[in-house]
């Protein structure tokens, strides 16, 4: 799958001052990750025991929330970077007792570092692939279409020349003014075949071409 960049996360709340909480952000920025992005897989590589709003995580990199030994280890996860040298970076002590992450950490931090230029289109089909290999996701005709699905429905040849709702069809465009009901259009009609009888005329049609008409046991006699 070929990578395209999302315009990055450049935001004027993106920015920060100097600090070790700016760093820690910083790195998650590098790969694509928001607030909201970073508290989710925050929650993910940690098994549910970090839970932060993003506004909590854009006050780890303002240094208005305190980069705590549990934090750093599970940004560590994220980030995929040894949790020893991230702690040793901002000068974290780490204790003994300390969580483990999830035993699927690391391919958390794969994932996100590999993805981190794909559109979001692209993402979702990914996550639909995901779900759909793990069992979770509904059937294709249950489940709405992915942005790239949609794409490509757009793009499918015609039905073969069947006429949609609303659309002319292909004979549409040959009718004339003849084709139109009511007494103007027969009439029309009538002088349209009076015209090809020949330079005698047809008397059969002729009189039709008058436009002069009686009706009689329910049909048109022309007179």
């Amino acid at each position: 799958m070929r990578r395209e960049g999302r315009g990055g996360v450049d935001r004027p709340y993106h920015r920060y001052e100097p600090g070790f909480g700016a760093v820690l952000l910083k790195l998650a920025h590098s790969r694509n990750l928001t607030w909201t992005s970073t508290a989710k897989a925050l929650y993910a590589v940690t098994g549910g025991r970090i839970y932060l709003s993003p506004s909590t995580i854009g006050g780890i990199g303002r240094g208005t929330v305190k980069a705590t030994p549990e934090l750093v280890a599970g940004l560590a996860g994220v980030l995929g970077i040894p949790t020893p040298d991230l702690a040793a970076l901002g000068g974290i002590h780490l204790p003994d007792d300390l969580a483990p992450l999830h035993s699927r950490a690391a391919d958390l931090a794969t994932v996100i570092w590999e993805t981190r230029r794909l559109t979001t289109a692209q993402l979702q089909d990914i996550e639909l692939t995901s779900r759909h290999l793990a069992g979770r996701c509904p059937p294709s005709s249950t489940r709405p279409p992915s942005p790239t699905e949609a794409n490509r429905n757009d793009t499918r040849p015609d039905n073969g020349g069947a006429q949609q709702p609303g659309r002319a069809g292909p004979g549409a465009a040959a009718g004339g003014p003849n084709d139109r009901p009511g007494p103007d259009g027969d009439q029309r009609a009538d002088r349209a075949r009076a015209q090809r009888a020949g330079p005698d005329g047809d008397q059969r049609a002729a009189p039709a071409a008058l436009g002069h008409r009686t009706i009689s046991a329910g049909q048109n006699r022309y007179q």
